[in-house]
């Protein structure tokens, strides 16, 4: 089998269309000074353990269990009213199923949000899988190597954003796609390939096993469109 991983935050869903809203929305009810987009970006991705951290820092007189409750009301409702997955994701996951490739998610997110979005965007049922940390510490590395032991794919590819998808990725023997349109582009030192939009990934993925399904290096014939190799 074919399996090819996404991340969601900066990949397939354009996260600033609910987290940002949600937070001013947070700040106004608790009166605390309304974050810049640039700090709010610094969470995009991540573990839930730094946004709690600076939750907690903020000292708004209630648990943070109870907070996170809240704030999580507060980014389904933007989920379902202005959610937006980037502009061509759901031709091209369309078309990687169409030829045989079985598509998942892996993500730090809790079991709702991606869950929710791919619903709501009408692709759901084109994932075979959705990974999310089932406990604890539990990585993005670990969770693409579970994936990879329990289904052995023939070609197995991860796209994604930060620098623990590419980590993530060269740890599980997948082919690492870097997506510079996301939220860290400065991350993406480990990526095998690069692409500037989400349409370059069925390219790409040709283009990598044509070669042989390895790193030809810096002589190899470049690719179409924006795709380009990492130098």
């Amino acid at each position: 089998m074919n399996l090819i991983m996404f991340d969601m935050d900066g990949t397939l869903y354009r996260t600033e269309t609910s987290f940002f809203p949600a937070v001013h929305d947070f700040a106004d009810k608790y009166g605390f000074l309304q974050p810049s987009d640039d700090f709010l970006r610094g969470f995009i991705g991540k573990t839930g353990e730094e946004w709690k951290a600076w939750v907690e820092s903020l000292h708004l007189g209630k648990p943070t269990d109870e907070l996170d409750q809240e704030f999580d009301a507060l980014e389904r409702h933007y989920v379902n009213t202005q959610g937006q997955l980037y502009p061509g994701v759901p031709d091209v996951l369309r078309t990687l199923a169409a030829n045989d490739w079985h598509l998942g998610i892996c993500s730090n997110a809790p079991p709702w949000y991606p869950e929710l979005i791919l619903t709501n965007a009408g692709v759901r049922d084109l994932f075979d899988l959705v990974r999310v940390p089932k406990r604890s510490g539990e990585t993005k590395p670990m969770m693409l190597c579970e994936v990879w032991n329990e289904l052995r794919p023939e070609q197995c590819a991860m796209v994604g954003d930060r620098a623990d998808d590419m980590q993530a990725a060269r740890t599980g023997g997948y082919f690492a796609i870097g997506a510079l349109y996301g939220w860290a582009p400065e991350e993406l030192g480990l990526a095998d390939i690069h692409i500037h939009d989400i349409v370059e990934v069925p390219t790409a993925l040709t283009r990598h096993w044509s070669l042989g399904g390895k790193d030809k290096g810096t002589n190899a014939p470049a690719t179409v469109a924006s795709v380009t190799r990492k130098p």
